[in-house]
């Protein structure tokens, strides 16, 4: 559905500057190759607010066609992430002197790697989901799942299980919300007085300062920053009171949020960064329009490295099936004429099709059987983890291709 209105402040001053065509949903793995299952494809636009300068996506898809349709992504699959997720639980408990007797919520907790970390501490624990499958394994872990979307309609479940947690976390969720109102509804009525809202999720300097449009697809319908989420947690008595910066995923910010007005002091950084935000015209049309700009011209230069490989004889393959990296294959039209395959170590989508293209996903092991001679890995955030692990590929000849934040040969 198309929408009209910003998701945050709902003015109808929409800006289109970057259009990525249409695309399936980039977690929607199928078993036949996508020339025979012609599935649908949405609109992949992106759009600025130019009331509350939130960037986002002009069309949503279906909690339902999104999550509920054997959803394929596990947040432990990376040493990388559950490091990550461990030092998370660890900075929270201590700065925030939790115990036994408080509750800890993660909206959006997959297979439950979060809280895992908080429950190993006798912290008590929820998990929230929409995706029953990946729920299940979090519930096989030990971890309390609701299995539903975190909403409006989400209320009466939580008030009568009496959740009333201490700290609610949203991981790369909050800008998967459609109904973000909504949703900040429910956390000011269920969060304690002292309680803490965190977010993390990807931060739109870094998109913009790496090029990184593979990050833009359904799911991912807000693109955050400082500015437009002030306003939207002003309207809901919720202010900011710290952030940090974090590598993961190409570049993320940890936000901060507490009731309006309540116990944490407001740290000297958020100044800092709305100035910095301003200097640096992240919320600028011009600079926006420069960014789908030189997101074409990404393009041009990918696809002439991977003619030129493949008009010289080579064998090239992708590394990853991230939902980012579907993005990347079906933008730039990179299908069977380039690649041999795609490889994976996760199980939920070997076997299976990258959306949109009729490349396989098969084990890393065929990089060396089938002997390719340059990977394209696509879930680059995490490639020095990903090169380790393929040392044996790359001391056959294998060559690594580094899509972003420039395209590099390793």
């Amino acid at each position: 559905m198309q929408i009209k209105n910003c998701r945050f402040c709902d003015s109808e001053k929409l800006k289109v500057f970057l259009n990525l065509g249409k695309t399936p949903p980039a977690d929607q793995f199928l078993k036949i190759p996508f020339s025979k299952a012609k599935s649908r494809k949405y609109p992949l636009k992106v759009v600025i607010c130019q009331n509350c300068n939130l960037v986002q996506l002009n069309y949503t898809c279906s909690g339902e066609v999104l999550y509920q349709q054997d959803y394929p992504y596990e947040s432990d699959i990376t040493s990388e992430g559950r490091n990550h997720w461990k030092k998370f639980s660890e900075d929270i408990i201590s700065r925030f002197k939790l115990n036994e007797k408080d509750l800890v919520i993660d909206i959006g907790s997959n297979v439950g790697e979060l809280l895992k970390n908080f429950s190993t501490k006798n912290i008590k624990v929820c998990g929230i989901d929409p995706a029953e499958n990946i729920a299940k394994k979090a519930i096989s872990r030990g971890i309390p799942t609701i299995i539903d979307f975190f909403n409006r309609s989400i209320i009466s479940v939580l008030k009568e299980k009496k959740i009333y947690p201490k700290i609610i976390t949203g991981t790369n969720v909050f800008a998967h919300i459609d109904d973000i109102n909504g949703s900040l509804n429910v956390i000011k009525k269920i969060l304690k007085p002292d309680g803490i809202f965190i977010i993390e999720a990807p931060y739109l300097y870094n998109l913009i300062s790496g090029l990184e449009y593979d990050t833009i697809y359904h799911e991912h319908l807000t693109y955050l920053s400082l500015k437009p989420l002030k306003i939207l947690l002003k309207k809901h008595k919720l202010e900011i009171f710290d952030i940090q910066f974090k590598d993961i995923h190409g570049g993320s910010f940890r936000v901060f949020i507490q009731h309006k007005n309540a116990n944490q002091k407001v740290q000297k950084i958020l100044a800092q960064i709305e100035i910095k935000e301003n200097d640096l015209k992240i919320h600028n049309i011009e600079k926006l329009n420069e960014f789908a700009k030189n997101v074409k011209n990404h393009r041009k230069k990918l696809i002439a490295l991977l003619k030129d490989l493949k008009s010289s004889g080579n064998k090239i393959a992708g590394i990853g099936a991230p939902a980012k990296g579907m993005t990347l294959l079906n933008y730039c039209k990179i299908d069977k004429q380039f690649l041999e395959f795609v490889t994976e170590v996760s199980n939920l989508k070997i076997g299976r099709y990258c959306p949109g293209t009729n490349l396989k996903i098969v084990h890393d092991d065929e990089l060396i059987r089938k002997k390719i001679n340059y990977a394209i890995i696509l879930p680059w955030n995490f490639k020095k983890e990903i090169m380790k692990n393929l040392l044996n590929f790359k001391k056959s000849g294998g060559k690594f291709i580094i899509p972003f934040p420039k395209i590099e040969i390793i």
